[in-house]
């Protein structure tokens, strides 16, 4: 079962239906310290992250512009575990070459040594014969590899909620113009895109300005460079 979303612009791309969130267990909830955010992404909704780690990772599915669609707590396999419990994994991803993630966020201190020497979960093994079957791609993100991240996580702490507003308020005419601006005078910082656009107010010129960059319409050196007026944008290959 397929479904059609927006990406780039006006056209559009075939998604395989996401997975529903799986509904957890008191316990987990009361245990771990709750994020929520809006994410069209995840299918225009709240996403809930339980824990730092995983809402480091939401991030990076929302910055990283290959990623298409994404959900958390997408698949619960039954007595995955050697104690014969269940194993939720932590999120799925859709990349644009057609790759479905199913993948678990956890920090190394909390990982094993698998037989061929690499560090993974415990019962991972188990977790990735059921992916396998599934067709998917069994991925673990850790918190080492989220730490080499963190300047650019940092940033889009700032950016998550001017993308949602984008959606919410889905000015194309601006959003065009911006981008139209973009391509005549690069770079250009974002003060310069407010200045142009004065007639409009300036958390819409941030939310769509940054809704081109998730689109992957335009780029910005946000891996080393700070969000604010004089980040520059760009083009796309320019």
């Amino acid at each position: 079962m397929i479904i059609r979303v927006h990406t780039s612009g006006s056209s559009q791309i075939e998604l395989p239906l996401r997975p529903s969130p799986v509904e957890l267990g008191p316990g987990i909830k009361k245990k771990n310290n709750i994020w929520r955010f809006w994410s069209y992404k995840a299918g225009g909704r709240i996403v809930t992250c339980y824990g730092p780690w995983e809402f480091e990772n939401a991030k990076r599915l929302e910055e990283d512009r290959d990623v298409l669609a994404w959900c958390e707590q997408p698949l619960k396999i039954p007595k995955a575990r050697k104690d014969g419990t269940a194993y939720v994994l932590d999120f799925w991803a859709y990349r644009s070459c057609g790759t479905q993630e199913y993948g678990e966020v956890k920090p190394e201190s909390e990982m094993v040594e698998s037989e061929d020497g690499n560090l993974e979960p415990a019962d991972w093994a188990a977790v990735r014969k059921a992916v396998d079957r599934l067709g998917g791609k069994p991925v673990v993100v850790s918190d080492a590899y989220l730490d080499d991240m963190s300047y650019l996580l940092s940033n889009w702490d700032h950016i998550i909620g001017h993308v949602a507003r984008a959606y919410y308020q889905d000015d194309r005419a601006l959003r065009e113009s911006i981008l139209n601006l973009i391509a005549k005078r690069p770079p250009i910082s974002l003060g310069e895109i407010e200045s142009y656009h004065a007639s409009s107010f300036g958390d819409d010129i941030r939310a769509q300005t940054f809704r081109l960059y998730q689109e992957g319409r335009v780029s910005a050196p946000l891996k080393d460079q700070p969000v604010d007026r004089c980040l520059r944008f760009r083009p796309i290959g320019d």
